[in-house]
């Protein structure tokens, strides 16, 4: 299911330039999505898009426990 939000995702947002699934080496029933913006005007598009809308909370069932949202911002050199 996150397989194919990872593909529309790439398909149709060119403002989300990373928008990964991964797994975590020892823990293989661990996962993390990471997601990188543009722009906050980006993030509202992905997080208005349909196909996200029908995907999610269908995912949702499946968490031992509800996902652990976190956000970061770009360190400036």
């Amino acid at each position: 299911m996150l397989k194919l939000l990872v593909r529309q995702v790439r398909a149709n947002e060119p403002g989300t330039p990373v928008f990964e699934f991964v797994r975590h080496r020892t823990t293989p029933r661990r996962y993390l999505v990471v997601e990188q913006y543009v722009d906050e005007a980006a993030l509202a598009e992905h997080s208005a898009k349909e196909y996200l809308k029908e995907i999610v909370p269908e995912m949702l069932t499946y968490l031992a426990q509800p996902p652990q949202l976190d956000a970061y911002d770009p360190v400036d050199e």
